[in-house]
């Protein structure tokens, strides 16, 4: 079963933090507390995408800082390269490979060399879930048809009646349980 993915301009939202380069790291550390937030988009002055500042590169600058003096002074010294942004056109599968090759809570949606907005991974979780209800859901019709099916119709008309309502690629599967589950 084909499923139509969305895409990344489909399932990205406004609400996200962005930083400058300059920012003094302890500065950055204060917004992504003070905001909740465990990213956020490097854009510099005339709002280009630079990078993504995350948690971990925080604190990864910070306790190096307090063990052996650390000199990570703004967010440019730690932050994320630009590596980890997705396009407004990328579909679902394509941003979910792309978390799993970055330690972002949220990736950037860049088009033009500008932030159009972020995908959290959670939205990828309920996208795929839906993705996986709606085939589960056309798994059970197809199931329920087969159920139906198993009095064999004996007329033109009752097999009519019971594909009447599946679609190609229904029938087919159909067709393929069906003769994989002869008695």
């Amino acid at each position: 079963m084909d499923v139509m993915l969305p895409t990344a301009g489909e399932l990205l939202t406004q609400d996200y933090l962005t930083v400058s380069p300059s920012l003094p790291l302890l500065d950055a550390v204060g917004q992504l507390e003070r905001h909740a937030e465990d990213t956020a988009f490097v854009v510099d002055e005339s709002g280009a995408f630079k990078g993504v500042l995350t948690e971990k590169d925080c604190l990864r600058a910070l306790a190096a800082r307090a063990y052996d003096g650390g000199v990570a002074e703004t967010v440019q010294d730690v932050m994320t390269p630009p590596k980890s942004a997705v396009g407004s056109a990328t579909d679902a599968y394509a941003v979910a490979q792309a978390f799993l090759e970055c330690s972002c809570g949220m990736l950037p949606v860049v088009d033009e060399g500008r932030v159009a907005g972020a995908v959290s991974q959670i939205t990828m979780l309920r996208t795929f879930l839906g993705v996986f209800g709606h085939q589960a859901e056309e798994l059970g019709t197809i199931e329920q048809t087969a159920d139906d099916m198993k009095g064999r119709p004996e007329t033109k008309e009752q097999m009519q009646r019971v594909s009447a309502n599946l679609d190609r690629d229904q029938l087919a599967t159909l067709s393929r349980r069906g003769a994989g589950s002869e008695e």
